[in-house]
């Protein structure tokens, strides 16, 4: 079994071992299975608790313990991941934030196991396969929504989900030009003096959020903003809108001409099994109801379903999957300006993309390994 970490993706990306036209192919493939039946995942699980008071940090507004799940196989890639996170969730002003044992530091792992014999073959970070997830699912929804001409990519953010997306987008269309804005001007600069370098295209830094959308054929909103970034300004003919955030400003969203959802409502449903009150809201805006422990033992989870404007837009077309497989077109128009709501994500995608770095790894040669014979036993469970 091999122990791979964010430093061996890291290096993997950085010597270009880690193909990621190949993430984007593999995870166009993971969806054409999933809509023809050869992949399965299941609806995100957590299970939470509030923090001791005695433990809160100042400053630091409803603390809670969570842990998530998600998991999925993918039949014709051999492999099924189970991805789990490990929180302290809290909230500021105008964020939502997370850390593991202390402020800085988290944890999220992703365990591998091929399907024809069970055997847990690798135990990875998830950190940078989180960022690849979204920006290649976000790179596939793009190849088929936006123009084939488009050449101008803007991103609101400059974090780890930035880069992917500039990474990964820049597979499937021939950008000439990429504009990044966030609030922290260090912060958007760096981004863009380093991903320049990268991608040997102009990447310029905007001053203000206004600015951004401007002559783009592509906005990525890659943010933890629990406020509306994208405004009537970025709903522009012809425009592509992507992101898993997806927060409009009023009356925004009545400009799109089309929205395709990565899953289906159900698929997005997020159970929460909580020991909190009722109403509780657990990270990321989704405020969950009910889920309370009854004195018998019973748990009931609470649910957060997605029935926002974004999943009840008139112009939803269907999902990824659908699109993909032939169901309805990308794309109707060069004027059409469309939307592709990535809202939570799945285990297929873990499956996927942590496949492919352990295969990598493999390749290298230059791997850790832990005994597989800790892991298993002769006691039948």
């Amino acid at each position: 079994m091999l122990l791979i970490t964010n430093e061996d993706i890291q290096g993997m990306l950085k010597r270009n071992d880690l193909d990621l036209a190949e993430v984007n192919r593999r995870i166009e493939r993971t969806y054409q299975d999933l809509g023809h039946g050869r992949a399965v995942y299941s609806p995100k699980h957590q299970i939470s608790a509030p923090l001791p008071s005695q433990f809160h940090r100042d400053g630091f507004l409803d603390e809670t313990f969570k842990v998530g799940t998600l998991q999925g196989l993918v039949e014709s890639s051999g492999y099924f991941a189970l991805r789990m996170k490990l929180d302290i969730q809290y909230r500021l002003a105008t964020t939502h934030e997370k850390y593991c044992i202390e402020p800085g530091m988290f944890c999220g792992l992703v365990l591998l196991v091929d399907l024809r014999n069970a055997e847990p073959i690798a135990l990875m970070n998830d950190g940078l396969i989180q960022h690849l997830r979204v920006g290649a699912t976000d790179a596939v929804a793009a190849d088929y929504m936006a123009r084939r001409d488009a050449e101008v990519l803007g991103i609101y953010g400059s974090g780890g989900m930035a880069r992917s997306h500039a990474q990964t987008i820049a597979c499937v269309r021939k950008l000439r030009k990429i504009k990044v804005y966030s609030p922290t001007r260090d912060h958007r600069e760096t981004f863009a003096a380093e991903m320049e370098e990268e991608l040997g295209i102009e990447v310029r830094a905007v001053e203000t959020p206004e600015e951004l959308p401007l002559d783009c054929d592509i906005i990525a909103e890659c943010t933890d903003a629990i406020i509306p970034v994208l405004t009537d300004r970025c709903v522009m003919s012809g425009v592509h809108i992507t992101g898993s955030g997806g927060h409009f400003t009023p009356g925004a969203m009545d400009r799109l001409d089309a929205v395709v959802l990565h899953q289906a409502v159900s698929g997005s449903t997020v159970f929460n099994y909580t020991t909190g009150p009722q109403g509780a809201e657990m990270g990321g805006g989704m405020r969950f109801r009910g889920g309370k422990i009854g004195a018998n033992g019973d748990v009931e989870p609470s649910v957060h379903i997605p029935d926002d404007e974004r999943a009840r837009h008139p112009g939803v077309r269907g999902t990824l999957a659908e699109m993909v497989t032939g169901v309805f077109p990308g794309r109707e128009g060069e004027r059409e300006a469309n939307y592709f709501f990535n809202d939570c994500g799945t285990g297929i995608q873990f499956a996927t993309i942590a496949g492919q770095v352990y295969e990598t790894a493999r390749a290298l040669g230059d791997v850790h390994e832990i005994p597989t014979d800790l892991l298993t036993q002769t006691i039948r469970d």
